[in-house]
């Protein structure tokens, strides 16, 4: 097999040694593989990989064209996920306690978040995301400012000029902080900081 490319994937820490065999004897078959960051890259030398076949390019979620809606004054789109020891009930609590025209939007793999969102901030909105992804973007470019926990909330919120809040559960979260010089953020070694997390919410808010 020739010609083969993959482009702009994450590739997260392999756990078992099977899983790092099958990496390398994929790419194998693999003429160039373009991951979105440095320690994807990383990973995937560690696997053996020669370095040659690697490069770092851009989330082709930044390539994605698409309209921007009208901002709707005093509103506020929420991108959660599930992720362990992210403290979400209180979270939840906090933004219930926030005055503005609030959607939460879920992806399909965490539907399940929609009942503790309906419990704890009973007057939002929710939106889960299944098929439809240019429904999805209209509504949330029509959020005034965005918290995003997923790394391509972030993306399309920065992509559509909007002001966002990164709660960072991973290292390329961080990265885009860093790139961007996004000001207002939290990141997960800071999530059990309960004090400091709501404080920087607030001023993001205000």
């Amino acid at each position: 097999v020739t010609g083969v490319q993959t482009c702009a994937l994450p590739i997260s820490p392999l756990k078992y040694a099977i899983s790092r065999k099958i990496i390398g004897f994929c790419a194998r078959f693999t003429d160039r593989i373009d991951v979105r960051d440095l320690e994807s890259r990383q990973v995937l030398l560690s696997c053996g990989i020669p370095q040659n076949t690697i490069f770092v390019s851009r989330d082709l979620v930044f390539n994605l064209g698409f309209r921007v809606s009208q901002v709707r004054k005093n509103s506020l789109g929420i991108i959660l996920r599930s992720w362990k020891g992210f403290p979400l009930k209180r979270v939840l609590q906090f933004l219930a306690t926030i005055k503005l025209r609030k959607t939460y939007y879920l992806f399909q793999e965490d539907e399940k978040l929609a009942l503790e969102v309906l419990e704890q901030d009973p007057g939002s909105q929710i939106l889960i995301y299944q098929s439809e992804i240019s429904d999805f973007i209209k509504s949330l470019t029509e959020s005034e400012k965005i918290i995003s926990m997923r790394y391509h909330g972030l993306v399309l919120a920065l992509q559509s000029s909007r002001l966002v809040f990164p709660i960072a559960y991973d290292e390329k979260c961080m990265n885009l902080v860093r790139e961007k010089g996004i000001q207002h953020f939290v990141e997960e070694s800071e999530w059990h900081l309960q004090d400091e997390f709501e404080g920087r919410l607030k001023a993001f808010l205000a």
